[in-house]
């Protein structure tokens, strides 16, 4: 089973909700060519205009639908033994109270060590892919928009758009994803929009 490395924010809606929408740049950008007079988008081997071909789908490298992937996020061991001998005694990033704290104050001797270096006994849940989509954050739909914004204000519904109980610069949500969006993922507009559900029986759904 392959993994999916997910960002702490991604990690808390996931475990309070049971999904979560992953956004992340297609790398590389689909980039315009002129095509029998018509401008077209290329990527790879894929040509298309507005409409995505479903083939397309199928190279995303964050799964496909009904694929199953452990997931990877940032997590804490202590330094005085060798990750393989700590068994269940692991912290990770996303639990709330461990919000303050960043890679040089962790407590005792205990070091965050980088997601992609997560092997798949430490992971705390697998998911399941639920739905694959491309698209270009300027399009995006506003269903779409107001999940990602969630997602990000660490909501674990789709209820929007509020931080610290004011409204978010009176943006409306579409507005507000790109601006997040681009902030993030700067020069990179088209983006692989993936859900994730938890799987049954995983350890995150005992906790």
């Amino acid at each position: 089973m392959r993994g999916l490395t997910l960002h702490a924010h991604e990690i808390r809606r996931l475990l309070s909700a049971g999904d979560v929408l992953v956004l992340r740049p297609v790398k590389p950008q689909p980039h315009k060519r002129n095509f029998a007079g018509e401008e077209v988008y290329v990527w790879n081997r894929y040509w298309f205009d507005k409409i995505i071909p479903t083939d397309m789908l199928e190279d995303c490298p964050l799964g496909a639908p009904g694929e199953q992937r452990f997931v990877r996020e940032t997590w804490g061991v202590s330094a005085k033994l060798p990750v393989s001998a700590h068994g269940d005694e692991l912290i990770w990033l996303a639990y709330p109270d461990m919000r303050g704290y960043k890679a040089d104050n962790l407590p005792g001797n205990w070091r965050w060590r980088s997601p992609v270096t997560m092997p798949r006994w430490a992971s705390r849940a697998t998911v399941t892919v639920r739905d694959v989509r491309v698209l270009r954050v300027q399009d995006v739909t506003m269903d779409v928009a107001m999940m990602a914004i969630a997602v990000q204000a660490g909501y674990s519904g789709t209820q929007v758009i509020q931080r610290d109980g004011t409204p978010s610069d009176g943006m409306l949500p579409d507005e507000e994803f790109e601006a997040d969006y681009t902030a993030r993922y700067p020069g990179t507009p088209w983006a692989w929009a993936v859900t994730v559900q938890l799987t049954p029986a995983t350890p995150a759904q005992e906790e």
